[in-house]
């Protein structure tokens, strides 16, 4: 499984901002994504929640083809396959601020 120990967290505040990292293992664009989804998380305040396809029926068929994807807390795909740290770091502050509103 992805090395994602030091994957983003926010201390401190009992709400948290997260977004739902869907991988697999032996997923090479899933090693590739997690230092960029790490780096956007800590830059955009945002706790990682790491979950695996294979080990849920629901999320294995709808996103079984599509690894690595990055899920806002409303279940929207924020990226996903190559993912870019612009692309992402855009998409997340976007959502957080969206959630934001809402909080």
């Amino acid at each position: 499984m992805l090395d994602v120990a030091n994957i983003g967290f926010v201390g401190g505040n009992l709400r948290y901002f997260s977004v739902e990292f869907l991988t697999r293992q032996q997923c090479g664009l899933c090693r590739t994504a997690a230092p960029v989804i790490s780096r956007v998380a800590v830059i955009a305040r945002a706790k990682v929640n790491l979950r695996d396809v294979t080990t849920d029926d629901e999320l294995f068929y709808r996103y079984e083809h599509r690894i690595p994807v990055v899920l806002d807390p409303d279940g929207r795909v924020l990226a996903e396959g190559q993912i870019s740290f612009w692309g992402l770091l855009g998409a997340v502050l976007r959502a957080r601020a969206r959630w934001a509103v809402r909080s």
